[in-house]
């Protein structure tokens, strides 16, 4: 990179920072007055007055992981959480009041992590001396010739000189070798000894030749104790392709160093997020969705009325609220939010999403619906966040062990929970957040009362059309005897 690129990456990340710092001091909830202290005390304060609450502590419980264990902090203390599930049933209002207290809390700390991290990347780049502040408006100016930003350039350079030579002396040895080989294999020939001959009656003879035919054998090698053989000299054990290139001694060992596919394992993560911000997304935006109050189903007289997109917007307006503060949606939503913020122990130790600059960018920078969408630190592909310090290629790099373990912790805990979810119950086959045995089971009932009510109109039926059969016979004979009675009083 040149000195002028160099400069404006850091100028870059300066005012990337500073732009989200003086958004944070201008929203409604920071106030112009308060500064990050009068927040964090702010924060400190609810969050006592949560641990004080007589009725939340009610549903306190033990913080464990999907195997059961208990979840520590990095001191070793004991992190609780709160049975909502349950807070919820039994005192709707407390349950409000506790969301509405942990949204708070959580968006003070979105507010302080947000300050506190991009704070910090302005005061290390003003302290390592590698931006120039404008007095005016305190923005940093792309400076090509800062000492820091030559210096920089100068090294980059000095080692990309270095890694250009040994790549060039590797070269030179590799086809120095191939020609070497090669003149091995000209001067290598057989020779023939006597010729061919014929005898006087007509029959050949065949000389002898010095040609040595040597019979081919498979390649074989010993890794770990276990014995593998190859015909083609090439090997490939366990995802790793080992070529045998020389015969070594029976005592002499052979160590076979590998490297860590970084861009491989990013990639994984990065593409996961992708999907994970597209689904969560989606969600809340159908959770969200404006009411379509006063949009009833059209009838085929008001679709004759109005054009093809007037109905088109009509019905599509109708289909996005339909999950519009629908509690299932949110149940699932939570699972999700809520497991992507767990933590972990690996080696003693906790590990969070954020310990690897991984984070969302908090309630106040989020744009609608994106409030729980993450962002990876220094993806050159994430514009809010492409100029932060780059943690995860870093733990990568240095401890891909700990990577790997957290994230596959973290996908069992998304996939037991949301299991859970789907599991069979009392009332559910499947998916618990749908009652399905418990409307197989009101409609079961609903047919029988039903049944028992046609049983007994048909009752009532037939009860009635045999007193009407009665009243129509007696009629008839009433009617017969009235005729007789006055044929007499007519003779």
């Amino acid at each position: 990179m040149t000195a002028d690129e160099v400069a404006k990456k850091y100028a870059d990340q300066y005012n990337a920072a500073k732009k989200v710092i003086d958004t944070l001091k201008s929203s409604d909830t920071w106030g112009t007055a308060k500064s990050i202290d009068d927040v964090t005390a702010s924060r400190d304060q609810l969050k006592a007055d949560i641990a004080a609450n007589a009725d939340y502590n009610k549903y306190k419980k033990v913080k464990t992981n999907s195997d059961g264990s208990t979840v520590k902090d990095e001191q070793g203390n004991i992190i609780y959480e709160y049975d909502t599930e349950a807070m919820k049933k039994d005192n709707e209002e407390l349950y409000n009041k506790y969301n509405k207290d942990t949204k708070k809390l959580e968006s003070y700390n979105s507010l302080i992590s947000d300050y506190t991290k991009n704070q910090e990347i302005m005061d290390n780049l003003v302290k390592d001396g590698y931006v120039t502040l404008n007095k005016d408006t305190n923005e940093a100016v792309a400076d090509a010739s800062n000492t820091k930003v030559v210096e920089e350039v100068n090294n980059t350079n000095t080692d990309s000189k270095a890694k250009a030579k040994t790549l060039l002396d590797n070269k030179i040895s590799a086809a120095k070798a191939y020609v070497a080989e090669a003149d091995a294999a000209a001067s290598t020939s057989a020779t023939t000894g006597a010729a061919s001959g014929t005898t006087a009656s007509g029959s050949s003879t065949a000389g002898t030749t010095g040609a040595v035919r040597i019979v081919g054998v498979d390649a074989k090698i010993e890794l770990n104790g276990a014995e593998f053989t190859s015909n083609t000299s090439t090997f490939s054990i366990n995802g790793l392709t080992i070529q045998a290139t020389a015969e070594t001694k029976d005592d002499e060992p052979v160590t076979i160093t590998t490297d860590t596919d970084v861009d491989a394992i990013y990639k994984s993560i990065k593409d996961m997020f992708t999907e994970y911000n597209k689904l969560i997304k989606s969600m809340d935006e159908a959770y969200n969705a404006d009411s379509s109050k006063g949009y009833e189903p059209l009838t085929d007289e008001e679709k004759d009325a109005m054009s093809d997109k007037e109905v088109e917007k009509w019905e599509t307006k109708i289909k996005d609220s339909l999950l519009r503060k629908d509690d299932t949606l949110n149940s699932v939503a939570n699972t999700l939010k809520n497991d992507m913020a767990s933590s972990f122990i690996i080696n003693g130790k906790s590990y969070a999403l954020s310990s690897f600059g991984i984070s969302t960018l908090g309630y106040f920078a989020s744009g609608e619906n994106e409030k729980g969408v993450y962002h990876i630190d220094g993806d050159k592909d994430d514009t809010t966040t492409s100029g932060n310090e780059d943690k995860l290629r870093a733990a990568i790099a240095s401890d891909p062990e700990t990577v790997v373990s957290f994230f596959s912790q973290l996908c069992t805990k998304l996939y037991t929970d949301l299991g859970n979810k789907m599991a069979s119950s009392s009332v559910s086959s499947a998916y618990t957040i749908y009652n399905d045995k418990q409307m197989n089971t009101q409609y079961s009932e609903y047919n029988t009362k039903i049944s028992d009510a046609e049983s007994k109109v048909s009752t009532w039926e037939d009860y009635y059309y045999s007193k009407f059969s009665a009243m129509e016979s007696a009629l008839a004979k009433l009617n017969s005897q009235s005729s007789s009675m006055l044929s007499l009083i007519h003779i």
